[in-house]
C-alpha cells in the first residue's frame, strides 16, 4: 500500500510547482487504511489535487482546529454518500499541508480527540518541524 503514497507524492512533484503541497504521516497512514476500502481512491485524490486550487474556497474553517480546513473529496465509486473530508493547512508561504482525511458517512467531524491532533500537528508545522 505504500505504493499509493509514494505514487500520488510523485505525481504532486510533477505537476504542482507553483504551490508545494505536504502529506502529514497521519495523512499518509489513513490514505493508505481508506484506499483497502476505495480501490480508486488514488484516482480519486489526483483529481481532488487538479481541482484543489478552484476548490478550496468552498472549505469550511475548522474552529477548534487552529486554522485548519475541511474540504469535501468525491469518490467517484460511491457518490455523495460516500465523500471524503480532507482536513487541511495552510502554512505562511504557501505551503499546504494535508492532515487528515475520513469517510463523511463513517464520521460526520472530527472528534475532540482528533481535533486536538490536528492542533498539535498545526503547532508543530508552524514551528518548523515536520508532521
Amino acid at each position: 500500500m505504500a505504493s499509493i503514497i509514494a505514487s500520488i507524492v510523485e505525481w504532486i512533484r510533477l505537476r504542482f510547482v507553483k504551490e508545494p503541497y505536504k502529506l502529514s504521516k497521519r495523512f499518509q497512514r489513513d490514505l493508505e487504511g481508506l484506499s483497502k476500502k476505495n480501490p480508486n481512491l488514488e484516482a480519486d485524490f489526483r483529481t481532488f489535487l487538479h481541482e484543489f486550487e478552484q476548490e478550496k474556497v468552498k472549505a469550511t474553517r475548522m474552529p477548534r482546529c487552529n486554522g485548519a480546513f475541511k474540504l469535501r473529496m468525491k469518490s467517484h465509486e460511491q457518490g455523495k454518500s460516500g465523500a471524503y473530508r480532507v482536513v487541511y493547512f495552510v502554512k505562511f508561504g504557501g505551503r499546504t499541508w494535508f492532515l487528515t482525511i475520513y469517510i463523511k458517512n463513517e464520521k460526520e467531524k472530527l472528534s475532540p480527540k482528533d481535533e486536538k491532533i490536528v492542533r498539535e500537528m498545526i503547532a508543530k508545522i508552524k514551528r518548523g518541524e515536520d508532521v
